[in-house]
């Protein structure tokens, strides 16, 4: 055995408004690993002053599910917990966490969070998906996803209590769809490295760009429980349906590759397009 049972696996990049609240609600862990992408602002200097917080280094590259691996490799725990910067361990899922790692039985502890979408509440209802987030050290590692990943897990699964609190990640509108655009390019290039075919016919694309995006509004919305909220429901589930199928455009777009008809169409009745080389007709 290991002499420190639950290590906590943090990744970190210039989050000085959130690494303190952060790391005050991790006092119970024996060890916080940050997995540090070249913070340049007051994030390490903060996170020095807690005595059971390690730092170690490593570039993010854009892959989020390798950078998390590489956190449990360095913990020494028997148990890690993985977290967010921007979430939050209230004492009482603290305390089943250290209750459950007693357990020889299980392997990981899957948990509801509790966050906010548009400024309100969301989460914490027993028909919302879980997530597993602490597992046994060797008994699971994340999938190889850019994002999104999951642990995926050998051996029996708990399902925790206590909700984890997280403060985002969309607070308004805008950010939604800024993240989502992101996530839908990540997941795009996903795709494309390990040879995930997007339908490229009508009759074929039927289920990937319609029907899967309204399988994840019909589980929002009715199986869990939207329809209760009103008009906010709707939108929740609404966005969550589109957030979907912008991975599956983001997707089909790289794989058709680029196309441009507008050029041709200018080119064909002589209109001006674009200047290609706009600097030349600068005066040096």
């Amino acid at each position: 055995m290991s002499d420190v049972a639950i290590s906590v696996v943090v990744l970190v990049k210039d989050h000085e408004q959130h690494i303190r609240p952060c790391l005050d609600t991790l006092h119970w862990a024996d060890e916080v690993v940050l997995v540090n992408d070249n913070s340049l602002d007051q994030t390490l200097a903060i996170a020095r002053t807690y005595p059971n917080v390690r730092i170690v280094d490593r570039a993010l590259n854009g892959d989020w599910s390798a950078q998390m691996n590489f956190g449990i490799e360095q913990a020494k725990g028997d148990w890690i917990l993985q977290m967010d910067v921007d979430e939050r361990v209230p004492d009482d899922l603290a305390s089943e966490l250290q209750l459950l790692s007693q357990n020889a039985e299980i392997a990981a502890v899957e948990m509801l969070i509790l966050g906010t979408f548009l400024g309100k509440l969301r989460g914490g209802s027993p028909t919302d998906a879980t997530v597993v987030r602490m597992v046994r050290k060797n008994c699971g590692l994340f999938d190889a996803r850019r994002v999104h990943a999951r642990i995926q897990v050998k051996g029996k699964v708990v399902r925790a209590k206590y909700l984890l609190v997280h403060l985002g990640p969309f607070p308004d509108a805008h950010g939604y769809w800024v993240k989502n655009a992101f996530y839908a390019e990540v997941e795009a290039e996903h795709h494309a490295r390990i040879g995930r075919h997007m339908p490229d016919t009508l009759a074929a694309g039927w289920i990937t760009y319609v029907f899967k995006p309204c399988g994840i509004f019909l589980q929002k919305y009715f199986l869990q429980g939207g329809w209760r909220e009103g008009l906010y429901g709707l939108h929740y589930a609404m966005a969550r349906a589109i957030g979907y199928y912008m991975v599956y455009l983001a997707s089909w777009e790289r794989q058709r590759g680029a196309v441009d008809e507008i050029e041709a169409y200018c080119k064909l009745h002589g209109i001006p397009h674009l200047d290609k080389n706009p600097s030349d007709t600068l005066d040096s």
